[in-house]
């Protein structure tokens, strides 16, 4: 038998003996492989009774197979007769799937109700939205800036409005269905309501009632109804609740710090009183609050519960001593000297500590370690030129080590690409979306846009440029491709290219040497478009396959376009007539508006270790969980990173909208207000949105700073127009490493 080698924390979590724990876990602390080994030691030691499971509940798919393999693995090396079902590893939106499917009658669905994906559900929402917007036309008007022009004002309205009432919508339904608000719930309190108007949630309670009806009406479910449901299932059948305690005795829980109090309830509910429940997660790391109904106080509150057992884990091996320290100190900064004392929540001890002598992951060697915060700021397009540059000439010396620039949005990671491409440096990325798949899906989409409106000369004419999209860059091609693209506008009637009869457009070159290329390119074109014309009366998933298999060479393209046909085939809408739709689908992942990805990594997990020598471009949200021996963090600026003070700006808080406020938290505001009976202050919730906004991104800043093994590198810029400083906290990590290197 293997025996472990354990620090003094991960041994003290081996010796659970039942009940609540709680258990805080610092980056590179080894979580999973501690929660891997409490599961295989819970089977060893014979805990479990027949037909009795571990259940292991976490985030996101990819950690899924992470820990089943893992638990495999450990009980490999202990030679213990590997188990059938003696744990059962899942995400928490898959177990709520599994509780209401097997008892769907207690909630009152039919048996073969479905689940509408972020997708469907989108556009249902959409639906309701603009329905409610077309009958409520003066509504606008209570929240737009008074001083935009007539012009800026009818382009907001058809445009920003609509998508900034879709986002508050979509969030104020799913906090409305974390705290088990129906849109009856919702419609009784705005007919008791006698208080002042609450137009953002009047919006929020007319969309949610539409939407909820859609989908009663498609026998469907979202995401969000699957976690109430399955509480709901829970509570209302007692023996069903204790077939489930009976069946896992044992709840392990990962990532705890991203639980919603709605998720959070039903593994207490699982659990039971007395029950046993380990939650490990960090709630330094809680960086989806924004986006999410999650919140670390929950985690943080069932840590300080002296009920519950209270284990930190406080060791890792991930990072060299400077960088720790520069965690470390961005912590206390925090906590005790940030200029805005309002974010002094944001971060939380436990202190990063390095692993202890003998330990079986030491920290790189501290000598080997560089942490730079470069003080003079760029322009924004300066800085990513600086750093790819960095990057290009750090790689031929470094074969065997990984490397990654993390950004803090997705479009400033499409740049750097862009800049690596440009330079021929080897990358990788791992963004929404790849350009690989963003550039395949806007040509399927230009050749439907052809063969849907056939006689549009524009259109044969963007069907050429995506045709000769591949060809070479030299002149005499370029000059051709330009050449036929003009040409093709000129034709005013599509048909007397593709079928000429007596007169052929074609003749209106000049029968030279010098146009015979383009002749014979256009030539050549014709039996292309017209071959892709009679494929119309396909399915749509075979169309787009054969026009694939013609327009693209590489494996990787040939593999999304099946994976997009098979998508477009799924969401049944078939005939040339519909294709308007598809056209749209592919055209929102083209421009990076829709999710989509070309490879399995994104759904199998992402290993930075099969990509040495390669730049790998991220944001710092997709990072978290993932490590580099060195790490570029770019845009640390009082933007990105703001204080919550007079001036600063923030991303939530539309142009348009009056005096800075930010809609989303006005509507939870006056939610809040209509639900509980709390007084409605306009323009307080948009202060403390601020104040939590600044504390995720100070908590995304430190997720960034520990995914660096051996060297950081953090920058700012300017802004687009030159007017924005350093993050307060970058100025104040700066001035630490400088002090520290000199002394």
């Amino acid at each position: 038998m293997t025996e472990l080698k354990l620090r003094p924390a991960q041994q003290e979590i081996l010796n659970y003996n039942g009940g609540y724990m709680g258990v805080s876990a610092v980056p590179g602390s080894g979580k999973t492989f501690t929660l891997s080994a409490l599961t295989a030691e819970l089977i060893r030691s014979g805990r479990l009774a027949e037909n009795q499971q571990v259940l292991i509940v976490t985030l996101v798919n990819s950690a899924v197979d992470n820990f089943r393999s893992r638990v495999r693995m450990l009980l490999e090396q202990q030679q213990v007769d590997l188990p059938q079902f003696d744990y059962h590893v899942t995400t928490l939106h898959s177990l709520a799937n599994r509780i209401v499917r097997e008892r769907p009658d207690l909630i009152g669905l039919a048996g073969d109700f479905r689940i509408m994906d972020e997708r469907e559900t989108n556009a249902i929402l959409r639906a309701s939205v603009d329905t409610w917007l077309g009958n409520n036309t003066y509504f606008s008007a209570d929240y737009l800036n008074p001083e935009l022009s007539d012009r800026q004002a009818h382009s907001v309205r058809t445009r920003d409005w609509p998508t900034a009432m879709l986002n508050i919508a979509k969030n104020s339904i799913k906090i409305a269905k974390d705290r088990e608000l129906s849109p009856t719930d919702l419609s009784d309190y705005l007919q008791a309501h006698e208080g002042q108007a609450l137009p953002l949630a009047t919006m929020v309670a007319g969309v949610y009632e539409t939407y909820q009806r859609d989908l009663q009406y498609n026998n469907a479910l979202d995401f969000d109804d699957l976690i109430r449901y399955a509480l709901q299932a829970l509570q209302t059948d007692a023996g069903y609740l204790q077939r489930l305690r009976d069946q896992w005795p044992y709840i392990l829980e990962d990532e705890a710090q991203d639980s919603s109090e709605l998720q959070q309830k039903i593994l207490k509910t699982l659990a039971g009183p007395g029950g046993n429940w380990v939650r490990v997660g960090d709630p330094n790391q809680a960086i989806y609050e924004t986006f999410t109904t999650a919140n670390p106080k929950h985690l943080r509150d069932f840590i300080n519960d002296p009920i519950n057992i209270d284990v930190p884990m406080p060791n890792s091996g991930r990072s060299g001593v400077p960088i720790i320290n520069a965690a470390n100190r961005l912590v206390d900064w925090v906590r005790n000297e940030h200029i805005n004392p309002d974010l002094r929540h944001a971060l939380d001890i436990p202190h990063i500590e390095p692993t202890p002598p003998g330990d079986p992951q030491p920290n790189p060697n501290a000598a080997d370690c560089v942490v730079h915060f470069m003080t003079s700021g760029f322009s924004a397009q300066k800085e990513l030129v600086k750093v790819v540059d960095s990057a290009r000439r750090w790689l031929p010396d470094h074969p065997e080590e990984t490397i990654a620039i993390l950004v803090p949005r997705n479009q400033r990671g499409y740049e750097a690409v862009n800049i690596l491409k440009n330079t021929n440096t080897p990358y990788v990325e791992f963004l929404q979306s790849t350009n690989a798949t963003r550039r395949t899906s806007g040509a399927l989409a230009h050749v439907l846009k052809f063969i849907n409106s056939p006689d549009e000369p524009k259109y044969l004419a963007m069907l050429w440029k995506v045709w000769n999209r591949d060809q070479s860059d030299d002149e005499a091609t370029q000059a051709i491709i330009t050449a036929g693209d003009t040409f093709l506008k000129k034709c005013r009637f599509v048909e007397d290219f593709l079928w000429p009869s007596a007169d052929d457009w074609m003749d209106q070159l000049d029968p030279t040497d010098e146009n015979e290329p383009l002749r014979d390119q256009l030539l050549a074109f014709r039996i292309v478009a017209k071959r892709w014309l009679n494929a119309a009366a396909l399915p749509i998933d075979q169309l787009v396959i054969t026009v694939g298999q013609e327009l693209f060479i590489t494996p990787a393209e040939l593999a999304l376009t099946h994976k997009l046909a098979v998508e477009l085939q799924r969401r049944g809408v078939t005939g040339v007539r519909d294709l308007s739709e598809h056209i749209a689908f592919l055209g929102e992942i083209a421009k990076n508006e829709r999710k989509f990805f070309g490879a399995t990594e994104e759904e199998s997990g992402f290993d930075p270790e099969q990509h040495k020598g390669k730049v790998v471009v991220t944001t710092m949200h997709k990072a978290k969980g993932l490590e580099w021996d060195r790490v570029y963090l770019l845009a640390a600026n009082s933007y990105g990173f703001p204080s919550a003070l007079p001036g600063d700006q923030f991303i939530p808080e539309k142009w348009f909208v009056r005096d800075k406020l930010n809609l989303d938290a006005e509507a939870q505001a006056q939610l809040k207000a209509l639900t509980v009976g709390d007084d409605y202050i306009e323009g307080e919730a948009t202060q403390a949105a601020r104040i939590e906004y600044s504390a995720e991104r100070l908590r995304l800043l430190y997720v960034g700073i520990t995914r660096a093994r051996k060297e950081l590198l953090v920058t700012w810029n300017t802004g687009r127009k030159g007017e924005l400083g350093p993050a307060a906290a970058f100025t104040a990590l700066a001035d630490y490493v400088e002090a520290t290197n000199v002394n």
